[in-house]
């Protein structure tokens, strides 16, 4: 999780300030998107990781299912994500 926040790839940096409104948020975390301040409040220490991963897993998952991220499995010339060529033996 810190390595994501301090390198706040693309996902995150389009992503994690909605991510808390996505419903996916909801079913990550157990809370719905005007409960999840109380939450941070109340929570135990030891669920406070999870927490703080749901909207990052929010953020990625958004990137994955919407617009040009759709086509992360395609390993064609429309791919979104460049997979690097093979190299000649």
């Amino acid at each position: 999780m810190a390595r994501q926040l301090l390198t706040m790839p693309e996902p995150l940096r389009s992503g994690l300030g909605r991510a808390h409104s996505n419903p996916l948020f909801s079913e990550v975390t157990g809370h719905n998107d005007t409960g999840w301040l109380e939450v941070c409040d109340t929570a135990a220490a030891g669920r406070l990781p999870l927490l703080m991963l749901g909207p990052i897993v929010t953020a990625y998952e958004h990137a994955m299912t919407d617009g040009e991220g759709r086509n992360t499995w395609r390993t064609d010339r429309y791919s979104p994500c460049r997979a690097p060529k093979p190299r000649a033996t």
